[in-house]
């Protein structure tokens, strides 16, 4: 997969690469109670238990990744194979995932790679809660319908010294909402378009370029409280980077896991709550900043792209587009 998405040969370079990956997990996953947030990263593969797995595997596994390969019977037992599967992810990401697999894995199913990630954090600047309002939102025609939808939505404002950056040559307004401890970010980019044709357009080398160019300065921002939960499946992205032999009981080869087996699922399922997290304490602030016309107001009112980066290493943890936050409302003029 690394030498397929970067472009280079990884052959006999197994070891170190694994070893590299496991750092960088270790690195990427934080603890909620040393800086306010926490990240925490469900990982595993579950096969069918008449299948003898390589021991190098299981070592990479437990010694490197610190995560584990499970034997079930998806044959005989597809609805127990369920329950197991969506309970471990459950039970590491603190219960906050549940129902990874929403339905029965076939029977012939050989192997399950399941991956799930839970991130919360508390805003280095929080939002006040008093602020928060009802306010429209303008999805245009990017919901679907054939004319200008408009709903309401929590509005949550602040004012704080956060990385801002109008690119006119991209079209689009890109902010910096840094989470206590200052390691990772979340990044709203609001297009002047619509989201699909800013997406057709910007390469994600240009959109790292974008967070480059942003400079810390005051500014008032405006940005929708929500709960984002999206669960993807990942089969139809591998192929199309070339490697649909995975998939292929024919063409598959995974004798460093086990001989004969290829992968039938590869689900993804993420879970993020967007608040204020804050107190009144921040009230002082925020409003200070609005009555000084010089600093520039950013609305996110329509759809936007973010991604929540981990500065430290330029990692994405996950990225995605809010075309309706939810929750929202019907709009009321």
């Amino acid at each position: 997969l690394l030498g397929v998405t970067a472009g280079v040969n990884l052959t006999g370079k197994s070891h170190a690469v694994h070893e590299e990956l496991g750092r960088l997990l270790d690195m990427l996953e934080e603890r909620k109670e040393r800086d306010g947030t926490y990240v925490s990263i469900a990982k595993g593969l579950f096969l069918q238990h008449d299948f003898h797995i390589n021991q190098t595997f299981i070592n990479y596994t437990r010694d490197i990744y610190n995560s584990e390969v499970r034997q079930l019977d998806f044959q005989r037992s597809p609805r127990e194979a369920l329950r197991i599967v969506n309970k471990w992810v459950e039970d590491r990401t603190q219960g906050h995932i549940k129902n990874l697999l929403t339905q029965e894995p076939d029977h012939q199913t050989k192997a399950v790679i399941a991956s799930a990630l839970y991130f919360i954090g508390q805003w280095e600047n929080p939002f006040y809660p008093g602020a928060t309002k009802l306010k429209p939102f303008y999805v245009g025609k990017e919901g679907g319908k054939n004319h200008n939808e408009i709903i309401d939505v929590d509005l949550m404002v602040n004012g704080a010294e956060i990385p801002y950056y109008a690119d006119p040559v991209q079209r689009c307004t890109i902010i910096g909402m840094p989470y206590k401890g200052n390691k990772i970010t979340m990044y709203v980019i609001v297009p002047d378009t619509d989201v699909k044709s800013f997406l057709d357009t910007t390469s994600a080398s240009e959109m790292e370029h974008l967070i480059q160019k942003t400079e810390k300065r005051p500014v008032i921002f405006f940005l929708p409280r929500m709960r984002l939960e999206s669960t993807i499946n990942l089969v139809p992205p591998l192929k199309k980077m070339g490697l649909k032999s995975l998939f292929d009981i024919h063409t598959a080869n995974l004798t460093n896991i086990a001989e004969g087996i290829f992968v039938n699922e590869a689900i993804h399922k993420v879970e993020i709550d967007i608040t204020e997290d804050g107190t009144v304490a921040s009230a002082a602030t925020a409003f200070s900043f609005t009555r000084d016309g010089s600093n520039p107001v950013v609305r996110v009112d329509k759809p936007f792209i973010f991604f929540i980066r981990h500065d430290e290493t330029g990692v994405t943890l996950f990225w995605g587009t809010v075309i309706k936050p939810t929750p929202h409302y019907k709009h009321t003029p």
